[in-house]
């Protein structure tokens, strides 16, 4: 259906509208909708999609707003480092790749096994200060990529 835009006032049409007390209808040419003062309307493109990376890039920033939430992030990095120090062969650097990994490199000798946990208790309670100030265990999932680039480019 046709749309038509009143130069005047910049309201849009359809027909059938009344426009300047004059009723409009279908088969208007459009002669007689630009006596009414009307121009043929096309509405503007959609805007594009917002970037996702950029929207949690943002969302990351506002966490790490807080200086706390920077030392949290900062700790679990640092006991990721920890782990990895100990022989733990690492592939997915999310805490849940992290603490696979220490589950997967326990071997059933006891000392070595409890030094990986005390390593996976450490990583869980830093971890547990990032989902505090990420609000849930999800969002800091989610945001984990973008606070870990963030803090490392500082």
């Amino acid at each position: 259906m046709s749309e038509y835009i009143h130069t005047y006032t910049g309201t849009v049409h359809r027909p059938g509208a009344v426009v300047g007390g004059v009723q409009t209808h279908a088969r208007m040419s459009a002669a007689a909708w630009a006596a009414l003062g009307c121009v043929p309307y096309t509405a503007p493109p959609p805007e594009p999609p917002p970037n996702p990376a950029v929207i949690l890039a943002a969302r990351a920033a506002e966490v790490l707003a807080n200086p706390d939430a920077v030392e949290a992030v900062q700790a679990v990095l640092a006991r990721v480092g920890e782990v990895a120090a100990a022989g733990v062969a690492i592939t997915d650097w999310s805490y849940q790749g992290v603490a696979a990994a220490i589950e997967g490199a326990m071997t059933g000798d006891a000392s070595h096994d409890l030094a990986l946990m005390r390593h996976g208790m450490a990583l869980r309670t830093a971890w547990d200060r990032v989902i505090y100030h990420a609000g849930t265990m999800q969002t800091a999932q989610e945001l984990w990529p973008a606070m870990v680039a963030a803090v490392q480019s500082v």
